[in-house]
């Protein structure tokens, strides 16, 4: 447990010097850090599930738009995934799109340039529109 305690406390730091040397540098300055920095896919969990479940992405330097002067967009076969939990920059969550299919999970920035892509497929399972809609409305309350 104490282990699990460090590397949080060691992300919240690594979290807090990137804001700040936001505040610091401004964003031309911090486009330069992005760039040294791009984020990469290592791992996603589940491997596959339907569409609306919440995917864990774990990888290095996972920004969004809230912490991160570089926007990324996360996308399950190229169609734009709902970032629906991102406390860490090592690990964000996302809900598998409605209209997506299996493939690769990858990260572009807002131009539509792909920075990074899972080694594996996501498999999406198809399933009855009902049960799609149903857990979809379940993930949202």
């Amino acid at each position: 447990m104490k282990r699990k305690q460090l590397v949080l406390n060691a992300t919240a730091v690594g979290l807090f010097l990137l804001l700040a040397a936001q505040l610091v540098l401004g964003n031309e300055e911090m486009d330069a850090v992005n760039k040294q920095f791009p984020p990469a896919i290592t791992g996603f969990s589940p491997l596959r599930g339907i569409p609306g479940e919440t995917v864990t992405i774990i990888g290095k330097n996972l920004r969004t738009k809230k912490n991160a002067v570089t926007h990324y967009v996360f996308k399950v076969d190229g169609i734009p995934a709902e970032v629906v939990n991102s406390n860490t920059l090592n690990q964000i969550q996302i809900r598998v799109p409605s209209d997506a299919s299996s493939g690769l999970i990858s990260i572009e920035e807002d131009s539509g340039k792909q920075l990074s892509a899972s080694d594996e497929e996501f498999e999406v399972i198809p399933g009855p529109l009902w049960l799609h809609q149903h857990r979809s409305m379940e993930a949202r309350h």
